[in-house]
């Protein structure tokens, strides 16, 4: 059993002509295997109002982001100065999404982790936005 947390995700798109922020929240666990931290969440989706499964996984200054339900999936690897490319499935249909990543920032102490990204996203090699995600999880 893993400690219980509050799980608070802040999505900005930084792009000149928009600048749109999106907040959610859930509730989750955190467990600790060696030295990778996973913490788990279920969030229900606006859209379909399906329930869809949020996993981050955090590994030295690595993170991996995963959600699947509500009919669709993804993998969003992040690590400063690298690039991942992934699937991103939507009904059914998969895209290349490729993550450039600038800025890794993982601070932590006993209460609460703050993860923040920045990094630009491409969809299909073509740029799509500018992005900054902040990841507040408290213990």
């Amino acid at each position: 059993m893993g400690q219980a947390v509050d799980v608070t995700v802040i999505g900005t798109q930084l792009d000149d002509n928009l600048h749109e922020t999106v907040q959610t929240k859930g509730k989750g666990e955190l467990y600790k295997k060696g030295e990778t931290v996973y913490i788990m969440y279920d969030q229900r989706d606006e859209d379909s109002s399906q329930m869809v499964h949020h996993r981050i996984k955090l590994r030295g200054q690595t993170v991996e982001l995963h959600r699947s339900g509500a009919g669709q999936q993804s993998r969003m690897m992040f690590e400063e100065g690298k690039s991942f490319t992934s699937s991103y499935v939507l009904s059914g249909m998969a895209l290349a999404l490729t993550m450039r990543t600038k800025r890794v920032d993982i601070i932590k102490d006993e209460q609460q982790w703050k993860i923040l990204l920045e990094y630009e996203l491409l969809l299909e090699g073509q740029h799509a936005s500018n992005n900054r995600t902040e990841v507040r999880i408290e213990i």
